[in-house]
This record gives structure tokens, sequence and C-alpha cells, in this order.
């Protein structure tokens, strides 16, 4: 802990010494109304973001706002209420201090502003087609996971170990292909193992966006498969207070979880604080039996304090999550207790950001700084000393400027990103060695927008990293050192165009991953994968180049999404058994080879006019995926279809609202398997659920897997033991605001 808060004192010094403030120019004030596009008749409490600096405010009962100390500039507000299309709109105050917004009124679900894009649109118009997911107090009732919730995207799903631990795959691509930023800076926590979770917790996260495909151009090196950006929740309109508590009990582990947050807003100041916790027994499969040591705890803290004055806003973020997972080791059992058994692991995650915004004229300026630390130990005899214990530390910065240009049609963005990444081992046993990882990389992104309907983007990336390890040597293995230097040029170009109700997108890009240090130098067995791992020094650095399209149609009750997809991979890295063993585990080596992959997701939702409480929506993803002489790559999702039909429900004179909801997903066979993989067969899942709000409190209650269905997923790390997925799942939970 010493060695963790020295190093935590060290770069909190870096980042104030290079944080900067810009207190430039007076504050003005702003005075609008919100109506109702056909009726003219006010919107009483509608939602009025500004975009540039996070602030905000609601409209009071008869649809006016007054925003005071507003940046003397041109703006953009996001505009949004209850049953209406969100809007965003420019503002300038040297034309006027005054002025009506009209929205229409719209039955199907809201677009939100994209944040994971430098874009600032919504995502409708947006070139990158960005999928969201809310958060909120429903969405995430009876996943004990954030990942679990993740999976819910249509492309997205997830490689499981019983109930407490997930981690993403991005339309057939995991571990170190996908990028997870959260607090506005990269999360770094040992992505190649698929033995521990994803590393964040839900508490204080509004939405995550995720991004299906290389996007390198805005995220450098290793966003190879796609990027999950988690947004953190907004803070509390101005002059505002809020609390919530909230608490949640499954019946398949005995899940509890519980959280707390408290938001308020001041003129310049803002602060939100957060936490919870978590506990799981192991879980259960259909016939009354558990699955041995998948129990887990888990406390997290997270808070942020946001200060704006005249054309300076700056947010500093801190979260800390500690998290203990038992590692399961093929065996069925009965226990029911909670206490941690061996073998185990112990993770620690601190996350550190200071993110500063200026702005000059038309001119916008960020830099972000961060640091993060992620302290995992792995214990095999004894729960007093870690056999594997490993610190990963990680420092970054970015800094992106948008830039005016004589045209109002065209905008640039120029940006510069970097890490610094150290990973030191104190334990007995050695998985990776000591190695220290520098990158460094600069984009430039464009922006033409020759009407409303066509919009094109583009933009080029070049990157550098460094990766040196340190020589390891002890009776049993000798790892020599490896200095190893990787760079690529990237590029992405796209554009979008609306005609009548449609949109058309179609967008090329291309990306790169370095080998990680896993891959490169492993050499041993540990309790999390049960197999003996042997990297190849020599691997070279997967180069990616996918082409997406996206054609959506939508009407004031139909909307309706197809988004087809092929991902060319040059130098695919994968592990392969070899079969032999060593010290009695599996052997498995890693090699290359070309891969491509292709599929995409189709979506409909659909909003009867004469039915307008009912709610039918349906989606299907489909990945297929083979190296360049035909032979299927291993762990590759099976085509999936769920369908949801809700019915919502008010009851004015009560004040109550609520939505109940059947659901069925069906997984397909998956019998395109890669040399010593097992084929999975298909199943369905039926899931009920009922929610309501009364007042200031929500409830819900639902079950999942309603009949118990014995299935085994494909992408379960349980499926070599041939031992089911968790069965039946009942869940309870409430939240209430104050």
């Amino acid at each position: 802990m010493r060695q963790i808060l020295k190093g935590l004192m060290t770069r909190l010094s870096f980042l104030f010494l290079f944080s900067f403030f810009a207190l430039c120019s007076y504050g003005q004030s702003f005075i609008g109304s919100i109506v109702d596009q056909e009726t003219k008749k006010p919107i009483p409490f509608a939602a009025i973001r500004i975009l540039e600096i996070g602030d905000g405010v609601i409209a009071d009962s008869e649809g006016h706002f007054f925003i005071r100390s507003f940046p003397d500039r041109k703006l953009e507000l996001e505009i949004s209420s209850v049953g209406y299309d969100t809007r965003i709109v420019s503002i300038n105050l040297s034309i006027t201090p005054e002025q009506v917004f009209e929205l229409s009124q719209s039955h199907l679900e809201l677009k939100e502003v994209v944040v994971s894009v430098p874009s600032g649109k919504l995502d409708e118009v947006n070139i990158v087609n960005v999928e969201n997911k809310f958060l909120t107090f429903s969405s995430v009732a009876g996943s004990a996971t954030l990942s679990n919730s993740l999976s819910l995207v249509p492309g997205v799903e997830q490689i499981t170990t019983g109930a407490g631990i997930g981690k993403p795959v991005i339309r057939g691509l995991s571990g170190s292909r996908i990028v997870v930023y959260t607090q506005n800076i990269r999360l770094e926590n040992q992505q190649f193992g698929d033995e521990h979770g994803l590393g964040e917790n839900g508490v204080g996260i509004g939405r995550i966006e995720v991004i299906k495909g290389p996007a390198s151009l805005l995220y450098g090196a290793d966003a190879l498969g796609g990027v999950v950006y988690m947004v953190d929740e907004d803070y509390a309109v101005r002059d505002h207070n809020e609390i919530f508590i909230g608490s949640q009990y499954q019946t398949n582990a005995k899940t509890t979880q519980s959280q707390f947050g408290f938001k308020t807003s001041k003129e310049g100041l803002k602060w939100n604080v957060f936490s919870a916790f978590g506990s799981s027994i192991d879980s259960a499969i259909p016939d009354g039996n558990r699955i041995s040591n998948t129990r887990f705890d888990e406390m997290s803290m997270k808070t942020s304090l946001g200060y704006a004055k005249n054309n300076w806003v700056g947010n500093l973020r801190y979260s800390y999550l500690v998290n203990d997972f038992g590692i399961p080791e093929g065996e069925i059992g009965s226990d029911e207790s909670r206490k941690m058994i061996l073998p185990s692991q112990h993770v620690t995650q601190h996350n550190l950001s200071l993110e500063n915004n200026a702005f000059f004229d038309q001119k916008d300026v960020t830099l972000i700084l961060g640091f993060s630390s992620n302290h995992r130990e792995e214990f095999e005899e004894s729960l007093d000393m870690a056999e594997l214990d490993m610190l990963l530390t990680t420092m970054t910065y970015q800094l992106k400027a948008i830039l005016p240009s004589k045209s109002k049609k065209l905008s640039w963005i120029l940006g510069l990103q970097g890490m610094n990444r150290e990973n030191k081992n104190s334990g007995e046993e050695l998985l990776i060695p000591d190695a220290t990882t520098n990158d460094i990389g600069g984009y430039s992104l464009w922006s033409f927008d020759p009407s409303e309907k066509l919009k094109f983007q583009g933009g080029m990336r070049s990157d550098y990293r460094r990766l040196e390890t340190v020589a390891f040597s002890d009776s049993e293995k000798t790892i020599p050192e490896l200095n190893r230097n990787f760079t690529s040029t990237n590029f992405s170009l796209g554009g979008s165009y609306q005609f009548a109700k449609f949109t058309f997108r179609v967008n090329v890009s291309t990306g790169f991953r370095p080998p990680n240090t896993a891959e490169l130098l492993s050499d041993g067995v540990h309790e999390g994968t049960l197999r003996y791992e042997l990297g190849a020094p020599n691997l070279s650095e997967e180069n990616a180049t996918q082409s997406d399209i996206s054609l959506s149609y939508k009407s004031e009750h139909l909307l309706i999404t197809a988004n087809p997809f092929y991902n060319k991979i040059d130098n695919y890295i994968f592990l392969s058994p070899t079969g032999g063993t060593i010290d009695g585990a599996d052997l498995y080596t890693y090699s290359q080879a070309d891969a491509r992959l292709w599929g995409g997701e189709v979506g409909l939702h659909y909003h009867p006019h004469t039915i307008h409480w009912l709610h039918i929506e349906s989606n299907y993803s489909r990945v297929k995926a083979k190296d360049g002489s035909g032979n299927p790559l291993p762990l590759i999702p099976a085509s999936k279809f769920s369908s949801k039909l809700s019915a919502e429900i008010f009851l004015n004179k009560e004040n109550i609202t609520g939505n109940i909801f059947i659901e069925y997903v069906k997984r397909f066979k998956q019998e395109r398997v890669a040399l010593n993989e097992t084929k999975s067969d298909g199943y369905g899942l039926l899931n009920i659920g009922f929610d309501w709000e009364m007042k200031q409190v929500q409830w819900r209650v639902g079950v999942e897997n309603l009949m118990n269905l014995t299935y085994v997923d494909h992408l379960s790390r349980l499926k070599p033991d041939e031992i089911p997925n968790p069965g039946r799942n009942m869940y309870i939970g409430f939240n209430l605001t104050f």
C-alpha cells in the first residue's frame, strides 16, 4: 500500500503541474423558452444542458429557463423532454440573449449526444454508429455485473465465469482488442486475462457507449475490436441537490447489492459522490447444486468535483474499487458460504483523472491527465500470502484542440495522446515479467457538412509504442529481456446521408494492436486459466481494416436498423493447444494467422399508433470468422435473436407509472468451431419483469431464465468441464430518491 500511495502522490504532482487554467472573458446570461412544435404550448420541466461545459438547468412549469454566467461565445445546448425528440441548438449571445425553442413529439426512444466521439452530435446524425446502453435503475436490475448489462447491446457478448465474472466481446473480439474508457481515461487492468471482471462498477455511470470495430484514430493502439466508453452520471442541475439509496437481492447466488449517491450543484461548483457494496455466494445451476468457488464480493467508491468560471471548466474524478473473486476449478458443490476460500484473487483498482476545458473564441482546447493503479493478487496455498502479485500503474495524457475554419461547413480537430504503463511483480510466481510500455500518438480529424442531410468525416493518425521488459531467471525457467518498437499509421473515412425517413452511413477504418506482454513472454500457469501458456517473442502487430454500413428507417412509430460489417485482420494472434503438458497442465502457445470476420446486427422497435402503451423490440446479431486457410477462429459467439414485448402503465390518480415486459432470447447452435474447440447446442431463455415508480420510489421485480433451463453457453469458461450456466434467478430491488 505504501508503494501505491507513493506512486499516487508522485503522479498527482505531475497532474497538477501540467493542468492549465484559461480564465478569460466575462460571463453573460441567457433566457429561453421551450414549446411544443405543433401546439406551441409550453413544455414544462424540460432539461437544458450546455454541452461544452456540462452544466444544465431545468425549465419551470411554463417552459421558461434562465442561465447565468454564460460564456461569451457561440455554444450548443442539448434540449430534451420525455416524449419529445432531443434537439441540439446553437446560440450566440452576440446576436440575441433570448430565444424560443420548439420540440417535436416522439413515441420512440430518445437519441442522446455521443460523448465517445469528438463531434458532440446526436447519435442519429453522427458518422460513426455508436450504441448506447443507459444504466438506469430499471436497466441494471437482475445483473450481477456491469458486463452482463453491457451484453444486452446487439453485437456485444461476454465471456463468463459463473455469474460474477464477465468480459465484453464485441463482434467476436475481446481481451486486449477492446479498449475501455472510464472517467475520460483509459482503464488498464491486465485485460489479457479472462479470469477477472471488467474492472468497473456501474455506480456513478450514466450510460455506456459502444463503438464496434477499429477505433484507433481516436483511441490509439489496441482499439482493434472496439471501444467501451463509460460516461459518468451528470451532475445535478444548477442549485439542486439529489440523494438516492438503492438495494437489490438476487436469489440464484443470494446476491446482495446496495448503492448510495449524493449530487449537489451551485453556480460554478458541482460535486458527486457514490458508493456501492455487493456480495454473492456460489452460483446455482438448474439442478440446485452450485458451481464451486464462483463467489465474489466488491466495494466501490466514486467521486467527482467540477468547477466552472468564465471560459474554463475543470473536473477532478476519482474512483476506488476492491474485488474478491473465487477461482473455480471445474467442480460442483453445495457450499453457501460467502467467505473466500482457495484459490481466489483480490483486485484493487484506483482511477484518478483531471480534465480541463478552455474556450477561446471558437477554439476549444481540452487536456485530460490520468493515473490508474491495478493491484492483482492470486492466492493458492494461503489467504495470507499471494503466490502471484502484480502491480500495474498507468499514466495517460490527452490533448485535443477544435480549430475554427473559414467555412462553417468544415471543422478540424487535432489531438495528441500518450501513455506510460509499468507492470511489476512481487509474488513467488511469475506469469509475465516486469515491463514498461510507452505510447505516443497524434491525429487529425476533419468534418465536412455540405448540408444538414449530407455529412463527411475522415482523419489520419500515427502511433509509436516502445515495450521494454526485464530479464527473469530462476531454477525452473528463464525469460530473456525484450525491447520492441511498434509503429503504425491508420485512417478513417465515412459519410452519412439522410433522405425522407432513412439514414444511411458508411465508414471504413483501420486499426492496429501490438502483441501484449502475455502473448510475447508468458511462461507459466496460474489458477485463473488452469493451463500453461507459452508466449512467442517474435509476434508481429495485428492490423485491421473494417468496412461498416448502417441503414435505419425511423417513422413516428417504427424504427428499423441494419448494420452489416466486414473486418479483415492481418497477423491475428490466437492461443491454441499443442497437445502437450507442462507441470501437469495442458500446454497452450500463441501463434498468428490472417483472419476475416463478418456479420452484423438487425433491429426493430415498433410502437403501434392505436396502442400507445405497447412496445415491441427485436434484435438479431451474427458473427462468422475464419483464418486465411478457411479454418474457424476460436471463441466466436453463436448467433442470437432476442424479442421483447413491454407495456407501459400509467395511473394518474395514484401518480404511478410502470412497465411490464416479457423477453425471449434465442441462442443458435455454434457448429463452426476451431481445432480442439467443442461445438455448442442452441437454447432459448424466457425472462419477465415488472417495474414501477410511485412518487420518489422505484421498484423492480423479475425472473431470468424463468423455465430454469439447463444450458452451456459457448463463451462460458466452464464449458470444457461441461458445467451449465446459472439457473433461474429471481430479483427484487428498490431505489429511493430525494
